[in-house]
């Protein structure tokens, strides 16, 4: 959650236009791509880990997406 509050605080202080403050929110509020997984596990690094943290990102998402659609103007 704090990542798209901090994106709409500066967003706001560079007076950035309304459909690009959107954009920027939302991207914030996305979970991690499973990219960052396999990658993990393809150079030696612990895999399962990386894979349980992007499943955990993807369902906490379930509740932050709705509340951040909340804060987008």
């Amino acid at each position: 959650m704090l990542q798209p509050l901090v994106a709409l605080f500066l967003s706001d202080l560079v007076r950035v236009n309304p459909i690009e403050t959107d954009i920027l929110v939302l991207e914030t509020a996305m979970p991690s791509g499973m990219v960052a997984a396999v990658l993990s596990d393809r150079y030696g690094c612990d895999g399962e880990l990386a894979s349980v943290l992007v499943i955990a990102t993807y369902l906490f998402s379930l509740v932050t997406m709705p509340l951040i659609m909340l804060l987008v103007p």
